[in-house]
C-alpha cells in the first residue's frame, strides 16, 4: 500500500513497506497512539490520519499510488443509515419521531455487511453488533446473503392531477446475479384520519410498466388515478426468495413498524413557476396531528418534501417536519422547521426553516447584512404548501396577527452545513447558538463547565458530540475577566474585532429592535469559530424587525450603543482601542451599502413583486431617517462648547478659568489639547473635557487641537471667552508718554478717540483685550508708534 492515501474525509498516506495480506485487516488510527491504548492486542495498524469526520455525514474516499479511486463512502446520520424511533420530545415530553444510530455516537462501529453488494448504500451498513466493534478484524455484521438493496425509489408525475395514473419505480440490487427477484408495491390512500389497509400490486422488471428496458434492474408499477387532494401513501417490499427487505424500513415504535413511509399527492391546481414552490405532503392524521399539536412543543411529523424551482423538481421521502421559533409559535401562522435525511440533502442542506413572521423584512435583512459584510443565513422567499394548503396569511403583516404577503422565508440553519457554505476554506469549526427566553445568554463567564452554558440557552449546532465547549469559555473569560492592560490583545486573539464591529453596526443601522446581542440583549445570536481561523465571529440572522417592519416600529434616533445593554459587548464597543473602529465601521456602511442609492434598489428588487408600494415607500423612509439618525450621532468635526451666559456677543464668565467641553472626529482622534494642555479624551463618545482653563480679563481666544494615533493634528478650532472681572481701565485723549497695555492690566476700554502723538509708543502685549466704543478710534500721529503683537501698526 505505500504510496495509496486517503484523501477526502481523513488525510492519510500508507507509508513505504505497508502490506495488506490477502483476506486481511489493517486499521487507520486516527491516533495510533491512543487506538494501541485502548486495543492494545490489535498491532495491525497504522496512523495518524489528520482531519475531523463530521457527526452528520462525510465522504471518505482510497486512492491508490497512481491517484485511482479504490474506494469511497459518504456514511450518513439518518435515513438509510439509521432508524427511525419514537422518542420522548424533550420540550414537553410529547411522543415524537427521530433517527437513531448505535454508531451514531453510541459506542459501536458503522460496519459493512455485504462486501458483495455496493458500498454506496446505508442499507448496507449497520451499527456493530458488539461495543466498540472489531477493529483489526472481520466485521461482526458481515453476511454472505441478504435482502436485495432497494434504491432510487422515484414516484411520477411528481404531484398528478386527478387525471393521471402514477408510476412507481425502484432499482433492486441482489448479491446474488440472475437469482429471480419478487417486487411489491404497497399503497392506500391516506387523505383520511383513519385510512384503510394497505393494498398491494406487483411490480415488474418487464419494460411494460414504464420501469425502463426489460431486465434492467429498475422494476415498475402503475397505480390508478385518485380525486384532487388525496393523499397517497406508499412503501416498497423486496425478496429475492430468502431475505426481504422494505423501504422506507420500519420504524420502532416498541416494535418495529411500517408506518413512516413515502407520499405524493394529487393537485389539479396547476404550478406557479414564477418562484420557487416547497410543498410538503403528509398523511391525514399526521396532518391533523401537526395542525392541534401543542405549538411550543417539537415534535416531529414524517413528510415528504416536493420542490420546484425554474423547472428542476426534486423530492425527498422520509423528512420530519415540526413547529419552530421562540416568540412566534403561539401565532396564528406558525414557522417550521424541516429536517432532510443526510444520506439524501435537499440542495446540499439536511434541514431548512420555513419562517412565516414579517418574511419580507428576513429576506432583506439577510441580503443586505451580506452585502454589509456580515456573514449570515442564506434566505430567500418561496411558496409554500402543506398538503396543498398555503398556510401563510396574505396581506400585510402587522404584530401578531401572522399575515405574511401569503409567503415564507426559506433560511438554512446555522450549523456544520451552513458552515460548509460559508467557510468553505474553515469549514469544520464549532458553531455555537444561543437563544435565551430569560435572556442571560449574555457572554458573561460561568466557568467551566458547558452545562452551565447550555442552562442558559447556548447551545452547540457542529461537534456536538465532542462536547468540547473550551473555545467559548476561554472567549466569554476574556471579555469579562480580563484586566484593562491585557484586554486588547486577548481580545484580538479570541475574536475578530473588525467582524464584530461589522455586526453590531449593522444592527445599528438597520434599527433592529428584536431581543438579540445586537440589541442588547442577552439572546438570539450564533458564533462561528473556525480552525484555520480560530478567531470568533458574530453570525447575523432573524432579521423579521428591522427598518421599521415587525413587531416593534423601531426609533430612528435610538442610540448606536444600544448593543452596551450586554455588559460585554458594552466594554468591548466602549474599550478606547476599539470604539474608534466602531465608529469607522458605522460610517463605512452609511456611506456606503445603507445609502438610499444603494439600500432602495435591493428594497425593489427583493420586494417589488411581494408587497405593497406603501409598505416599500415606508421601508424606503425608515431606512433614510434612521440613516440620518445614525450620522448624527457620530461626531465628524471638532466642536467646543460651554454653558456660560452670553454677553455682548460673547460666552462670559466671571472667574479666572473656565471648564470646556466638546467633541472631535471620532475615528481620527486619538488625543486634544486646549490652550496647549491635554484634555481627557473619551473615545467611545468621542468627546473631550478640560476642567479648568486659565483666562485672563477680557476676552480670550482657546484653541483645541486633535491629534490620531501618531500624534499629529487632525484639525483645530478656536472659541472667543470673555472673562469679567469687574474693572476695566478706561483711556482717551493723547497720550504723553511711552504705555504698555497689558493682558492682566485690561481689559482697557477707549472712551473717546485716543491719539499717539510723535515721539510715543504704545505697546499692547498679546492677549490684552481693548474694546472700543462705536465710533471711537485709536490715531496714530506722525512718528509716533503702535506694536501689537510685536507688529508696528500705523494710522
Amino acid at each position: 500500500l505505500a504510496g495509496w492515501r486517503f484523501d477526502a474525509g481523513a488525510s492519510f498516506t500508507f507509508p513505504a513497506g505497508t502490506v495488506l495480506p490477502p483476506d486481511g485487516y489493517l486499521v487507520v488510527a486516527a491516533s495510533r497512539t491512543s487506538f494501541l491504548a485502548h486495543f492494545p492486542t490489535v498491532t495491525n495498524v497504522v496512523g495518524d490520519w489528520v482531519g475531523q469526520l463530521s457527526n452528520t455525514g462525510e465522504q471518505i474516499r482510497l486512492r491508490n499510488a497512481d491517484g485511482e479511486t479504490i474506494d469511497s463512502v459518504r456514511y450518513a446520520d439518518s435515513g438509510d443509515w439509521a432508524v427511525r424511533q419514537r422518542v420522548v420530545d424533550p420540550s414537553l415530553g410529547l411522543p415524537s419521531w427521530d433517527w437513531t444510530s448505535l454508531a451514531d455516537g453510541q459506542g459501536r462501529s458503522l460496519e459493512l455487511i455485504n462486501a458483495r453488494l455496493p458500498r454506496d448504500s446505508g442499507q448496507n451498513w449497520s451499527a456493530s453488533a458488539v461495543a466498540f466493534g472489531t477493529p483489526g478484524g472481520p466485521n461482526s455484521v458481515a453476511a454472505s446473503a441478504t435482502a436485495p438493496l432497494i434504491l432510487e425509489v422515484a414516484h411520477f408525475p411528481v404531484t398528478p392531477t386527478s387525471t393521471q395514473t402514477v408510476t412507481i419505480t425502484a432499482r433492486l440490487v441482489d448479491d446474488q446475479p440472475g437469482v429471480a427477484l419478487l417486487a411489491n408495491l404497497f399503497y392506500r390512500n391516506a387523505t383520511a384520519t383513519n385510512p384503510p389497509a394497505f393494498g398491494f400490486t406487483q411490480m415488474f422488471d418487464d419494460g411494460l410498466h414504464n420501469d425502463g428496458l426489460a431486465h434492467d434492474g429498475i422494476y415498475g408499477a402503475v397505480l390508478p388515478v385518485q380525486t384532487n387532494r388525496s393523499v397517497v401513501e406508499f412503501y416498497v417490499q423486496a425478496s429475492d426468495g430468502a431475505n426481504l427487505r422494505t423501504w422506507p424500513a420500519p420504524a420502532l415504535d416498541g416494535v418495529p413498524v411500517q408506518t413512516l413511509n413515502a407520499h405524493y399527492q394529487v393537485d389539479n391546481a396547476p404550478d406557479d413557476t414564477s418562484s420557487e414552490l416547497v410543498r410538503l405532503v403528509l398523511t391525514g392524521s399526521d396532518r391533523q396531528a401537526l395542525l392541534a399539536v401543542n405549538p411550543n412543543s417539537d415534535v416531529a411529523f414524517n413528510a415528504t418534501l416536493i420542490t420546484v424551482d425554474s423547472g428542476n423538481v426534486q423530492v425527498r421521502y422520509g423528512t420530519s417536519i415540526r413547529v419552530r421559533g421562540a416568540g412566534s409559535r403561539g401565532r396564528p401562522t406558525k414557522n417550521y422547521r424541516v429536517d432532510v435525511p443526510s444520506d439524501r440533502p435537499w440542495k446540499g442542506l439536511t434541514a431548512i426553516n420555513l419562517n412565516t413572521q414579517y418574511p419580507h423584512a428576513q429576506i432583506v435583512g439577510a441580503v443586505v447584512a451580506q452585502k454589509a459584510g456580515l456573514v449570515a443565513a442564506n434566505a430567500r422567499l418561496v411558496r409554500v404548501r402543506v398538503n396543498g394548503v398555503n398556510l401563510a396569511r396574505e396581506g400585510a403583516p402587522s404584530a401578531g396577527d401572522g399575515s405574511s404577503w401569503g409567503v415564507y422565508n426559506l433560511v438554512e440553519p446555522i450549523n456544520n452545513q451552513w458552515a460548509g457554505v460559508h467557510y468553505p476554506t474553515d469549514s469544520k469549526g464549532n458553531v455555537y447558538r444561543a437563544s435565551s427566553g430569560g435572556h442571560v445568554a449574555d457572554l458573561s463567564y460561568q466557568g467551566t463547565s458547558p452545562s452551565a452554558y447550555t442552562s442558559r440557552g447556548y447551545s452547540k449546532t457542529s461537534n456536538g458530540s465532542a462536547d468540547d465547549w473550551t473555545d467559548l469559555v476561554n472567549l466569554v473569560d476574556v471579555l469579562g475577566r480580563t484586566p484593562d492592560a491585557l484586554y486588547e490583545q486577548a481580545v484580538r486573539n479570541r475574536l475578530n474585532v473588525r467582524q464584530w464591529m461589522t455586526y453590531f453596526a449593522t444592527f445599528s443601522l438597520m434599527e433592529y429592535t428584536e431581543t438579540a446581542l445586537g440589541s442588547g440583549v442577552g439572546d438570539d445570536f450564533s458564533l462561528y469559530r473556525g480552525f484555520v481561523d480560530p478567531r470568533f465571529q458574530l453570525v447575523g440572522h432573524d432579521f423579521d424587525t428591522i427598518f421599521g417592519q415587525g413587531d416593534t416600529a423601531g426609533n430612528i434616533n435610538e442610540s448606536i450603543f444600544v448593543a452596551a445593554g450586554v455588559p460585554a459587548a458594552d466594554r468591548f464597543l466602549k474599550f478606547p482601542a476599539f470604539a474608534p473602529m466602531f465608529y469607522e465601521e458605522l460610517l463605512r456602511l452609511a456611506r456606503t451599502v445603507f445609502t438610499p442609492a444603494e439600500l432602495h434598489p435591493v428594497f425593489d428588487q427583493l420586494l417589488g413583486a411581494v408587497v405593497t408600494e406603501p409598505t416599500l415607500n415606508a421601508m424606503k423612509s425608515f431606512s433614510t431617517a434612521r440613516l440620518a439618525g445614525v450620522l448624527a450621532q457620530i461626531p465628524q468635526t471638532i466642536r467646543i462648547t460651554n454653558s456660560l451666559p452670553v454677553v455682548n456677543g460673547y460666552p462670559t464668565t466671571t472667574t479666572p478659568s473656565v471648564p470646556l467641553t466638546g467633541a472631535a472626529h471620532a475615528v481620527r482622534t486619538r488625543s486634544v489639547k486646549v490652550n496647549g494642555q491635554p484634555a481627557t479624551w473619551t473615545p467611545w463618545r468621542a468627546t473631550w473635557t478640560i476642567a479648568a482653563v486659565s483666562l485672563t480679563p477680557g476676552l480670550n481666544r482657546v484653541l483645541v487641537q486633535a491629534f490620531d494615533e501618531h500624534g499629529v493634528e487632525t484639525e483645530r478650532a478656536t472659541a472667543e471667552i470673555q472673562y469679567d472681572d469687574g474693572t476695566v481701565a478706561d483711556v482717551a485723549g493723547a497720550l504723553t508718554t511711552d504705555t504698555t497695555w497689558t493682558a492682566a492690566g485690561g481689559p482697557y476700554r477707549v472712551t473717546a478717540n485716543l491719539s499717539i502723538p510723535a515721539g510715543v509708543t504704545l505697546t499692547v502685549e498679546p492677549g490684552t483685550t481693548i474694546y472700543l466704543a462705536q465710533g471711537v478710534n485709536i490715531t496714530v500721529a506722525n512718528g509716533g508708534r503702535l506694536l501689537a503683537e510685536g507688529t508696528e501698526r500705523s494710522g
